[in-house]
């Protein structure tokens, strides 16, 4: 009787477990989640950092920060351009995470449509990724100068 409890007393332990550890899942640092939030953001800042560029003819950084040359402020940053980038970038991490607790699985979005799979979509974030960082690499380069 006692190792019967025992044995039931673990087998809810194990269950209790494996919940929490499924829930903390979902906040894994290198998970598939992550990966499609961090490329979705990509995808959306590397565009709209070279539409920007080509607008106002400014560096993503002078954007940003403004642009100092020897300590003299030469160009103004865009007003709320932080403020509207961090505002993006909480409304895509949700738009992420929300359908995933409501459904309760571990994996994003796994729809397709047409062409637009969730192993293309991983790509062109990963290439997005990329050229979001050459882009300020390169900027970062020329001496502040923009690329576009």
């Amino acid at each position: 009787m006692v190792e019967q409890r025992d044995t039931a007393s673990q087998a809810e332990l194990v269950t209790e477990n494996l919940q929490a550890s499924s829930a903390a899942a979902k906040f894994e640092v290198f998970g598939q989640t992550q990966e499609a939030i961090n490329g979705r953001a990509a995808m959306l800042g590397f565009v709209a950092a070279v539409v920007a560029e080509l607008q106002t003819g400014q560096s993503v950084w002078s954007q940003l920060a403004g642009k100092y040359v020897e300590g003299d402020l030469k160009e103004h940053a865009l007003g709320l351009s932080s403020l509207g980038f961090g505002a993006i970038v909480a409304l895509l991490t949700y738009a992420s995470i929300a359908p995933q607790f409501q459904a309760g699985t571990l994996q994003p979005d796994s729809r397709s449509f047409g062409p637009f799979t969730p192993f293309l979509e991983a790509w062109t974030g990963r290439v997005a990724m990329l050229g979001f960082s050459g882009l300020l690499l390169v900027e970062l380069i020329k001496g502040n100068n923009p690329v576009f």
